[in-house]
């Protein structure tokens, strides 16, 4: 077979050019692509209908992409001494229906599978977000380094969004704790969500009130302490509501599955860059960034416990401002896009360099 595609591993390495190659120009592609951009680097996209227009040149960082006609790749960058970061921010090989049902047909594909397996093997490093997705692709891969970077969250966007809000009208009293749920639908956590909700309101009826954005379990849509609004589709338009709301604590629940524990922290950081305490389940992914009574609560998934959770943050407002001061310190000191820019910065000028 001839090569497919004409090689230059050094073309544009003066001007700080590094190719992009991503499975779709889908949300991941566009993070990576300001990841890259925010580390000083000037990303050319290509997908898999413009790879043979364009040539593969180095640093070269791999998103994502596990399609079998394109399973030739690694091994002839290889033969070509172009080494490649893979990027992946979900566990694709454990990917699970009841939270993905959109891509868990496709990457449960054997042929799939293998193509991934693939370019993780012959990568020269996998570029990870997640603590516990780096430990399984560590043991799953033990020949391949895998380096994890935390995933970042605009701190400057979300201050200034904070700073607007200050005078926004709050609903209810001083006494009141207004506990906000922004997501996309997680139907496998509706009953889990319910029964916090109902429980809530019958120990503490309207002094407590629950916000969704997005979505939430149709049957507590009509309950008294509960607020219902649409998602919001623009980034910046939903910090600045985010922000408004003003929410005194923020929940969020998640499975124990290894799909969900290998994606990243976002809620974590979205809730300390907005000064808001988190409530998280009590699995592997928020125990890797959360210390518990000290940057948010943990809980295990048991609507007992996230009640007994939120009625600890409604009797101790101290615990809150604690609580608020320090996930703050966290996300700015680990997670804010300087730190992680940086260490994208490192990431690509040691694929530059061959190590």
């Amino acid at each position: 077979m001839s090569d497919p595609v004409e090689l230059d591993s050094t073309a544009f390495r003066g001007a700080r050019r590094v190719m992009l190659l991503a499975d779709g120009l889908i949300a991941t592609t566009e993070i990576v692509r300001r990841m890259l951009v925010r580390a000083g680097f000037e990303p050319v996209v290509v997908t898999p209908e413009t790879l043979a227009s364009n040539r593969p040149f180095s640093p070269l960082v791999i998103s994502r992409l596990a399609l079998p006609r394109c399973g030739w790749l690694p091994q002839y960058l290889r033969t070509h001494g172009v080494g490649y970061a893979y990027f992946l921010d979900d566990n694709l090989f454990e990917i699970d229906s009841r939270q993905d049902p959109y891509n868990a047909a496709y990457f449960r594909r054997a042929g799939v599978r293998d193509t991934l397996s693939t370019f993780l093997l012959n990568a020269q490093v996998v570029w990870v977000q997640s603590p516990p997705l780096a430990t399984y692709l560590r043991e799953q891969f033990s020949s391949t380094a895998v380096s994890q970077i935390n995933a970042g969250v605009d701190t400057d966007l979300f201050e200034a969004a904070r700073q607007r809000a200050t005078t926004a009208d709050k609903e209810g009293d001083a006494s009141t704790l207004r506990v906000g749920y922004p997501t996309t639908p997680r139907y496998h956590l509706a009953t889990l969500i319910a029964g916090i909700v109902r429980a809530a309101e019958a120990r503490f009826g309207n002094r407590v009130i629950f916000e969704f954005v997005g979505w939430w379990p149709d049957e507590v849509a009509t309950a008294a302490n509960v607020r219902t609004f649409p998602a919001i589709a623009g980034y910046d338009d939903f910090v600045n509501f985010a922000a408004s709301r003003q929410w005194d604590v923020g929940l969020a629940p998640l499975g124990d599955s290894l799909f969900e524990n290998c994606k990243t922290n976002l809620k974590f950081r979205e809730y300390a860059a907005l000064g808001v305490p988190g409530i998280y389940s009590d699995v592997a992914l928020y125990r890797s960034c959360v210390e518990d009574g000290i940057t948010g609560l943990l809980c295990v998934n048991d609507p007992d416990a996230w009640v007994a959770a939120i009625s600890r943050l409604l009797d101790d407002r101290d615990l809150i401002g604690s609580i608020r001061r320090e996930s703050g310190v966290s996300v700015l000191t680990r997670y804010s896009n300087a730190s992680v820019a940086e260490a994208v910065a490192n990431l690509l000028q040691r694929l530059e360099g061959g190590q």
